[in-house]
């Protein structure tokens, strides 16, 4: 599983690797705020990836390490709305 987030609020962009210590930068230049397509898996439609890509959950806020956690799921994951054993975990979008 890999999470990255853009935090405004403390001028950082970070990346994780399922649910683990995440790298961080200094980042003040804002992200783009296009009116673009937004993509997954290429780039403006072309240079695609020649894969799979299994799940795909975007936030817009920075989710805190414990959801970063409980969407890892010790590497069980939780499908969109998060349902495991008939609980149904939220994690507000």
């Amino acid at each position: 599983m890999l999470t990255a987030w853009h935090d405004s609020v403390n001028n950082q962009i970070g990346i994780a690797m399922n649910a683990g210590t995440p790298d961080t930068t200094a980042h003040s230049g804002g992200v783009n705020d296009g009116n673009r397509s937004f993509f997954i898996g290429a780039r403006n439609s072309d240079l695609t990836y020649d894969g799979a890509i299994d799940e795909f959950g975007f936030w817009k806020r920075v989710l805190t390490s414990q959801e970063r956690t409980d969407l890892y799921n010790s590497g069980n994951g939780f499908a969109y709305p998060f349902v495991s054993g008939g609980t149904l975990h939220t994690i507000p979008r």
